[in-house]
């Protein structure tokens, strides 16, 4: 054991060992029907040696010395695709912004305000006002180049659900939604604390992207701050598709794989891109 802690190769998940000292890092691999595939714990750099490390086999008492350049990061952002939407922006039909604060003794909203964006060959409108175009191409580009800076699980319960398009009312869900600023209503609808915008694209997919609470302890926060909470779901209408022209069904699937995707996760964004997307009605129309 001793030997271990030189090599920095003690089981970080070993709660028999007080120490922090000494610890490694745990690799595990899985196949899709979780079975392990491969499990080490990387030590530090071998001395004298470049290119090579220590690691052991949890449970094993044996270190060896291996030739790898393997540093695996933690950072859930580093090991997933960081294009969260995937939503090209020139494929944009509308976007309605929902400026709303929670009551949260009522479940009701307070100083609700929408205001709706349509596309149509690249110009934008608004049946509210003229529309500050730089605004609403800047709102599209972030949309489409918007980032994953962090996340936190759903229960596995709720991620169920939400893999099929649905979500349960009942008590568990709604205080499972309370610590990242999401209310559940006894309509079950859905509240966010710094409201929400919906996003509909040309073959018929609707995102609907909720703001809730700053992420605490977030990869991102450790540097930045403010950054935030999404809670994201798709939707397929035929009639929205078939008003954009798109008749070919293909957008169900993708309603479908997208909330497959967004079902297991609490969405963290930077703060910057955040700014960028909460906007009101003075700061998209002139």
């Amino acid at each position: 054991m001793q030997d271990h802690g030189k090599y920095d190769v003690i089981d970080p998940l070993d709660q028999k060992v007080g120490s922090l000292q000494g610890r490694g890092k745990r690799v595990t691999l899985r196949d899709a029907q979780k079975e392990v595939l491969a499990d080490f714990i990387l030590g530090k750099p071998v001395e004298g040696k470049v290119g090579w490390r220590y690691v052991r086999v949890p449970g094993a008492k044996r270190t060896y010395a291996v030739k790898t350049d393997a540093d695996p990061s933690a950072r859930f952002a580093d090991w997933v695709n960081a294009g969260l939407l995937r939503m090209p922006s020139a494929n944009i039909r509308k976007v309605t912004l929902s400026s709303y604060s929670v009551n949260q003794l009522t479940g009701t909203l307070d100083q609700a305000e929408n205001v709706a964006l349509t596309q149509e060959k690249g110009q934008w409108q608004s049946t509210a006002g003229a529309v500050k175009e730089d605004a609403a191409k800047a709102l599209a580009a972030t949309l489409d180049g918007l980032k994953i800076e962090d996340a936190r699980p759903k229960p596995a319960e709720m991620a169920s659900d939400l893999r099929e398009g649905q979500m349960k009312l009942s008590m568990q869900t709604a205080l499972a939604l309370r610590p990242f600023g999401f209310l559940l209503t006894q309509t079950g609808r859905i509240l966010a604390s710094d409201g929400e915008m919906t996003v509909e694209m040309a073959n018929g997919v609707a995102y609907q992207i909720r703001f809730g609470d700053v992420a605490a302890g977030s990869d991102a926060g450790k540097s930045a701050g403010g950054e935030r909470y999404l809670f994201v779901t798709a939707s397929w209408d035929n009639i929205r598709a078939t008003r954009y022209g798109e008749t070919s069904g293909a957008g169900e699937k993708t309603s479908h794989d997208l909330n497959v995707r967004f079902a297991d996760w609490f969405y963290v964004i930077g703060n910057s891109d955040f700014q960028k997307l909460r906007l009101t009605r003075k700061d998209v129309l002139k």
